[in-house]
This record gives C-alpha cells, structure tokens and sequence, in this order.
C-alpha cells in the first residue's frame, strides 16, 4: 500500500476509461459542474479550493469563454451551498467571478445538495423546470468522479455526455526509488476506496 508505482499503476487503470479530456459535441446549453471544489474565506471574500478540485470550475470557465457552453450550474458546493443554518456565500462567489470577468447571469446555482445522489437529483429537478433536455448538458468533475456521476444522473433519467478534469499520467518511470514505502501514498489510497465504497454503497441504497 506504501508503494507509489503500484498504486499508480492502480489508479491509471481503475479510471481509463474516463481518463481523457474530450467534447462529443461542439456546443452544450449547460455544463453541470459537480460540486466539492471550494469555499470562501469570508474575511478576505477570495476563493480557496479543496485539494486539486479547483480545475473543475476553471474548465467549465474556460468552455464558457470559448462559447462552448452557455450556462454554468454549479450543484453541491461550499462556496455557494445553504448551509445548515440557512446561511450562504453564493453573492460572494458571484461577487468573485464578476471580478475576472464571468457575468452573474452565467451561473445556474444548486445550493442544497449533499452528496452525488442529491447533485443529480436536485439538479435534474433545476434542469427539468427550465425545460434543459439531457442532450444540452455536459458534465464536469474530476476523473475518478466521472463514473458514479453519470450513473446518478443517468438513475434520475439524464444520460449526459461527461468531460473529465484532473486526469492522471500513465505510469512511466520506474527506478529502485519506486520500491520505497511512503506514507503519503498510503493516504493517496483514500480516494480510490471513496469511489469504490460509495458505489458499493449507492448500488444497495438504490442510487444507481
């Protein structure tokens, strides 16, 4: 477990089918950006991003400015969710990327899910009063993300073309170092037993 080219090799392989940055398509009306990636520092009113999650927004801001997609719905985050004391930093947020350039009127907000099952739930509800059909929308989260995703959205009746974020390398170098145990690859294993025990979990809950 403390072997980083084996959890490498581990990790490139669990996800290759979803390792790679392609559009299907050369317009969407609405890119679903899934939640996780930041919050706000109330203090300071600027953005801080959770782990390498950060590439989740930027890439949907980026599709934007290419005219690639209209509207951005972003649906479970931190920076712009209710929280439980009905409190919210979504004007901040808003307040953030009017700054660099991105109109308010581009954001569609989902403030209240939780977890993937209630960002796809929530969001196909948003989708469906705004008479968005699946085949306008896209969706963006990072790689290891990507699978139990669209089974979500797919259980709640959008089948979505998807755009993976954060993509890993193929393992490539290998040298006497490589057999060293680490520590924090053995903490780099949390991510993986996320994706597989929530899918576990979401097939008996009924999610997927």
């Amino acid at each position: 477990m403390g072997n980083g080219a084996f959890y490498e090799y581990i990790k490139y392989n669990t996800f290759k089918e979803y390792n790679k940055a392609e559009l299907k398509k050369e317009h969407y009306k609405v890119v679903i950006v899934m939640g996780g990636f930041s919050s706000i520092n109330k203090g300071t009113r600027q953005l801080r991003y959770v782990e390498d999650r950060a590439d989740r927004l930027w890439e949907a801001v980026r599709l934007y400015k290419t005219g690639i997609i209209d509207y951005i719905l972003i649906t479970g985050d931190g920076a712009t969710i209710i929280d439980d004391n009905g409190k919210c930093t979504s004007d901040k947020f808003l307040d953030y990327m009017s700054d660099l350039g991105i109109d308010r009127s581009a954001f569609i907000l989902e403030q209240n899910a939780r977890n993937t099952a209630q960002n796809a739930e929530f969001t196909v509800r948003i989708l469906q009063d705004k008479q968005i059909k699946t085949e306008d929308c896209l969706l963006i989260t990072s790689v290891e993300h990507i699978e139990r995703s669209l089974m979500c959205f797919e259980n709640e009746g959008y089948k979505l073309d998807w755009y993976a974020v954060n993509l890993y390398d193929r393992p490539s170098h290998f040298s006497h170092r490589s057999l060293y145990p680490s520590w924090e690859v053995m903490v780099k294993w949390q991510r993986l037993f996320n994706e597989w025990i929530g899918r576990v979990d979401y097939n008996i809950i009924g999610y997927i």
